[in-house]
């Protein structure tokens, strides 16, 4: 009975463990990089015009992420 046990456990239990694990490290290696290389905002220029060619106003507009 304990053959079949640590059989399993060497077959199917500590490959599933490793699996998760690695998919852990891989998750938290991504959101900590994405906490140290923060994305820059996006920057746009809006732009109002009452004529073709005649610009009236122009605003940033940011929106961040």
């Amino acid at each position: 009975m304990n053959d079949k046990i640590k059989h399993q456990w060497d077959e199917n239990i500590k490959p599933m463990i490793m699996f998760v694990l690695v998919g852990v490290m891989i998750t938290i290696g991504m959101r900590l990089t994405e906490i140290v290389w923060q994305k820059e905002s996006a920057k746009v220029i809006v732009c109002l015009a009452s004529e073709i060619g005649k610009i009236d106003t122009c605003k940033p507009f940011e929106k961040d992420g």
